[in-house]
This record gives C-alpha cells, sequence and structure tokens, in this order.
C-alpha cells in the first residue's frame, strides 16, 4: 500500500476512535491525513470501505505480531512465552482501544462491523489456542480445552487493557506483578494438589462437564 493510502489509514482510525464512525466525515479523515477529499475517494470510493481497510490491516498487524512472538519464544518456558506474549497484546490493545470501544459501540448499531470484529477476535483466539494445542500434545500443560484456555487467556488481557482506558487507571495495583500471578494460576489452576484432602471438594473433570448446565449469559 502506497504512502498516502497508509496516512488516510492512520488518520482514519484517529478520528474514527475521537469521533465515532458517524462523527468520522470524510471531510475531517482528509483533513487529518493532508490529503483532499478527492485523493480519499479515489484511493477508498467510500468511508465504509476506509473502515473496513482499517479493521482488515489491524487484523493483519495483530496477527503478525502474535506469530512473530510465538515463533521467536517457543523454545522458553510457556510462563516467558505466556508472559512476553500478553505484554506485547495489551501494548497492541492499549494503542488501539479508542477504536476497538468504537468498533464495539457502532457494531450494535451495524451488523456488519460487529460481524468484521467478531472475525478479527476469532482469528486471535485461533492462533492462541493452536499454541496451546501445541503445548498439550508437548504434555507441558495439561490436557484441557485450548479454545477455552485461549479465551481465558484474551479475557484478562483484553479486559485489563479495556478497564484501565474506561476508569484511567488500572483496577489493580502493580498490574505487571498481578499479570504474573495470573499466569502461574492459569497454568496451575486453583487446585490444591498437594493437600489430598481438598482434592475432595472438587468433580473430576467428566462429572463436573455432565452435571454443569450451561445456561446461557
Amino acid at each position: 500500500m502506497d504512502d498516502i493510502s497508509n496516512r488516510i489509514l492512520d488518520a482514519a482510525m484517529d478520528v474514527f476512535s475521537k469521533k465515532g464512525y458517524e462523527g468520522a466525515t470524510t471531510r475531517k479523515i482528509a483533513k487529518e491525513a493532508s490529503v483532499n477529499e478527492v485523493t480519499l475517494f479515489r484511493k477508498f470510493h467510500s468511508k465504509e470501505n476506509i473502515l473496513k481497510t482499517v479493521i482488515e490491516q489491524n487484523q493483519r498487524e495483530s496477527i503478525q505480531t502474535l506469530d512473530s512472538i510465538l515463533l521467536m519464544e517457543k523454545s522458553t518456558q510457556v510462563q516467558e512465552c505466556l508472559l512476553t506474549l500478553g505484554m506485547n497484546i495489551m501494548e497492541f490493545l492499549d494503542e488501539r482501544m479508542d477504536f476497538i470501544i468504537m468498533l464495539i459501540a457502532e457494531g450494535r448499531k451495524r451488523p456488519e462491523i460487529a460481524h468484521n470484529l467478531a472475525s478479527f477476535l476469532k482469528k486471535i483466539l485461533k492462533h492462541l489456542s493452536e499454541y496451546f494445542k501445541e503445548q498439550i500434545e508437548k504434555k507441558t500443560i495439561r490436557n484441557v480445552d485450548p479454545d477455552v484456555a485461549a479465551f481465558n487467556y484474551l479475557s484478562y488481557l483484553f479486559y485489563s487493557t479495556f478497564s484501565k482506558k474506561i476508569y484511567n487507571e488500572s483496577v489493580l495495583d502493580d498490574p505487571e506483578t498481578k499479570f504474573k500471578s495470573f499466569i502461574d494460576m492459569f497454568l496451575r489452576g486453583t487446585q490444591n494438589l498437594e493437600n489430598p484432602k481438598q482434592n475432595e471438594n472438587f468433580l473430576n473433570k467428566e462429572e463436573f462437564l455432565k452435571r454443569s448446565k450451561f445456561r446461557g449469559v
């Protein structure tokens, strides 16, 4: 993509984040990108196409970031990999959280935006799930549902970043230490394996799945 197109997309993400979809006119985007409106329409044809392209670009960047970190960290301990990966994902989300919040709000009114955002999250979850599946096959972690592991891990990262943006401060003191504690709990689980009597309070996996009925949210 040429320099002018990239300038328009960078400007669009900034204007969308600040003004919302309805408030982000093509005139404002063109002004922010220091191009005329005719150039903007020649490159992207419509505001809808600009938004779609911005989402696709962020999707590609997030997957590239994810894959490059996983590739570099595959030889390290799982704890170190998840810590490095999580820090990078939270930094990526923090830089784009205003835009993501705008997409969530607009997605409630525009199904196509909701679909694009859902597709974006599903691709990230798929890549994370593949990592956990690989660790299960190596017997590094116990046999859990890799999709649930990916969803659990990403949920912590997303809500930590989201709440900081909403409340202008972290809801947890010392976020880095708390994140390390989360990874330890996430990998080791909450069951006290050193105390056999405590295990009597736990159903085994098969019994738990059989008894528990998901009622939805």
